[in-house]
């Protein structure tokens, strides 16, 4: 499946659910058939996923440090939660203790580097199916 397919069916999935439940339940990050089995997962699982993929506490991740190897897989949690949640900039914010502006930030570095850099393009696309599987 493609990223396009897989934002396609996971925006899909979370209307679904977020109508079945009113939008009370901010938990769910993402429901669907992959290779023959549900997933689910939630933004949290997110935030833990890109902890252990860059070997970084939760604290460290969402702490106010800008040092490289904490600010980039931050932003790639605020893609990664803005692209498959459908969530809000304002409610990412939230979660991760920050401004809406630095979410939408996140989301357009991410998004730019993806376009830009292949090598980044395929580790991001990488980093993504894992999540999903």
């Amino acid at each position: 499946m493609t990223l396009t397919e897989l934002q396609t069916e996971a925006h899909a999935q979370v209307r679904k659910l977020a109508n079945r439940y009113g939008y009370a339940h901010y938990d769910i990050f993402l429901t669907f058939r992959k290779r023959g089995r549900e997933v689910t997962s939630t933004y949290k699982d997110v935030i833990q996923f890109f902890c252990y993929e860059y070997e970084l506490s939760e604290t460290k991740l969402l702490s106010f440090d800008r040092h490289i190897d904490v600010v980039l897989p931050r932003q790639m949690v605020h893609y990664c939660m803005r692209q498959f949640c459908g969530l809000t900039s304002h409610k990412i914010g939230k979660l991760t203790d920050r401004d809406h502006a630095t979410v939408l930030h996140s989301c357009k570095a991410i998004k730019n580097r993806m376009e830009t850099d292949r090598k980044f393009n395929d580790e991001m696309q990488s980093n993504i199916e894992r999540l999903l599987i």
